[in-house]
């Protein structure tokens, strides 16, 4: 269920943000809007009495059920594909891997010519080296 079922079943809805409203509390005599509605990402539906009443006293008010207020189960073995990161492309992947590698390539050009090297930058160019490494093997393993 989206909230768009529940604010279809309040009373003065007013919306006071992105995915967030105001209604009157159907389980109670409401005079002014007391009723916090919220959109999780998930699709879950968040309701906040401030005069108390609870979430399943406020469903079962408007006919509706608890679990009305979460997002259907996928079948086993799937995912939901609503995600808040962006994707991101191979090629992105592989010129940033590659920035990485230039940096480590030159500091390693310069410390084999004899510039030296501090620890803390030894030890940071070691790290690097290291998760490149396991960034290829696990591109190369499909992972």
């Amino acid at each position: 269920m989206s909230a768009e079922t529940i604010l279809q079943c309040l009373d003065k809805v007013r919306e006071t943000g992105p995915d967030k409203w105001l209604a009157r509390c159907p389980a109670h005599d409401d005079k002014s809007p007391s009723l916090s509605i919220r959109e999780a990402d998930d699709s879950t539906v968040l309701l906040k009495c401030f005069a108390g009443c609870n979430a399943a006293e406020i469903v079962e008010s408007v006919g509706l059920k608890m679990t009305d207020l979460f997002p259907p189960k996928l079948p086993t073995g799937t995912h939901s594909h609503r995600s808040k990161a962006p994707r991101i492309s191979w090629t992105e992947v592989f010129d940033a891997i590659e920035v990485e590698l230039i940096t480590v390539a030159i500091a390693w050009s310069d410390f084999s010519n004899g510039v030296p090297l501090s620890d803390e930058d030894a030890l940071y160019l070691s790290r690097k080296a290291n998760r490149l490494a396991e960034i290829i093997s696990e591109v190369r393993n499909g992972s």
